[in-house]
């Protein structure tokens, strides 16, 4: 059995914040990240465009031209939840893809804020992997998720590859419990 959709399960959403972000002018913003990351050719990219009071990011498909339906928004705010699609699309073409450039100074900023914010959520700052630290706040925020665990427990790898688990107890409530009961030493 494949895990595509068993995170869903665990992630028990107790707060809905009800907040929806403000509408943007997509193809505005897409145009300015071109100029400012000196895009040419087709490249795929997260342009981080807000970081307070929430952050707010489009990954652009470069192409000929920029079209809508190559610009998704990712919006990053306690309580709000994106979508099934989103997140999955998240995850395969941000997280587990070198191929989506990112500013790093922007994400030096977000980790600046957010770990001197919230110590207990141990962010690091991952030069090879930019986009992980939005996954990790994105789950801390969201709460009560699987990756918020792992995340918070230093298990940053495992977190972004618990899609690929055919098992987990649903009953976990440490991470060592996920893994067949093996040490935090083990795991990390």
């Amino acid at each position: 059995m494949k895990s595509s959709g068993k995170n869903n399960i665990l992630e028990m959403r107790s707060s809905q914040s009800g907040w929806e972000p403000p509408m943007v002018n997509q193809k505005e913003i897409a145009r300015r990240a071109a100029a400012e990351m000196n895009i040419t050719g087709r490249k795929a990219c997260m342009y981080i465009f807000r970081i307070i009071p929430y952050i707010d990011a489009l990954y652009i498909l470069f192409d000929e031209s920029v079209r809508p339906e190559l610009i998704r928004r990712f919006c990053v705010h306690e309580g709000y939840t994106w979508d099934f699609s989103d997140e999955k699309f998240f995850h395969g073409y941000c997280i587990r893809s070198d191929a989506c450039l990112c500013l790093s100074k922007l994400v030096d900023q977000i980790y600046r804020l957010y770990s001197a914010e919230h110590p207990e959520w141990h962010l690091k700052r991952y030069y090879t992997h930019n986009l992980r630290l939005l996954d990790h706040v994105y789950h801390c925020m969201k709460q009560n998720t699987v990756k918020e665990m792992l995340y918070k427990a230093g298990l940053d790898e495992l977190a972004v590859y618990i899609d690929d688990l055919d098992v987990i107890d649903l009953m976990a409530t440490k991470p060592s419990d996920l893994y067949d009961g093996l040490s935090m030493r083990v795991l990390r």
